[in-house]
């Protein structure tokens, strides 16, 4: 099998995609940052950005959220999605 550096399929012309998956618990200091950095690294891939919310008590879920409408107002090509656990903890 021959290698290739071309990073599309051959029968499209889009780059593949790379989904990234950050689990958070309690990371209200930390998410902006940590979104900021895996955002800004340069890929020969789309970045689809989910992240995993394990029910944090200190406002991390709202800042999501924010994060998520900003970049949806200024039509940015950030993708994120965030996913909350139902019920407690244990993941």
């Amino acid at each position: 099998m021959q290698e290739s550096n071309d990073f599309t399929h051959p029968t499209q012309s889009k780059p593949k995609t790379l989904s990234i998956v950050i689990p958070c618990y309690n990371e209200k200091a930390t998410i902006t940052s940590i979104l900021s950095v895996v955002q800004n690294v340069d890929i020969p891939y789309h970045k689809e950005i989910i992240v995993v919310d394990d029910c944090s008590k200190d406002g991390t879920r709202e800042i999501l959220q924010s994060l998520m409408t900003n970049n949806a107002a200024q039509s940015q090509a950030l993708d994120v999605g965030c996913l909350s656990q139902i019920g407690g903890g244990g993941s």
